[in-house]
């Protein structure tokens, strides 16, 4: 098959009366086969992401599914509010492109639900 992966990303800007905005959309052919979407529990220790049997993923989609807190996301661990590379509030996401396999989540503050996408490259 071609073009399983669909990659949509876009901003839009408006006040004043001026819009700024832009849009892009991918169609990639995967190489592998693997994905996995998945809800973890991150609580306040710094914690690996679970992917499953992806084990090389090249897009990863992250869902901070609580009300409350923050949720920080890096590829060092400990993960710490200074080296994330992500910083979710309460109910925001986020997409990467990444070559790096292992990634790690703390909460802010107790124990949150973090959605997680990801697929092999």
């Amino acid at each position: 098959m071609a073009n399983e992966i669909t990659l949509t990303t876009s901003i839009r800007w408006a006040r004043s009366g001026i819009v700024l905005q832009a849009t892009q959309t991918d169609s990639i052919t995967q190489t592998g086969t693997a994905a996995i979407s998945n809800v973890q529990a991150i609580g306040n220790t710094s914690e690996a992401v679970v992917f499953g049997e992806v084990t090389d993923p090249a897009y990863i989609y992250f869902k901070n599914l609580d009300a409350t807190s923050k949720v920080y996301i890096g590829v060092v661990s400990p993960v710490t509010s200074v080296n994330a590379a992500i910083t979710l509030e309460p109910g925001k996401a986020d997409r990467v492109s990444t070559t790096i396999a292992l990634w790690y989540a703390i909460s802010e503050t107790g124990t949150i639900n973090l959605e997680v996408l990801a697929v092999q490259r």
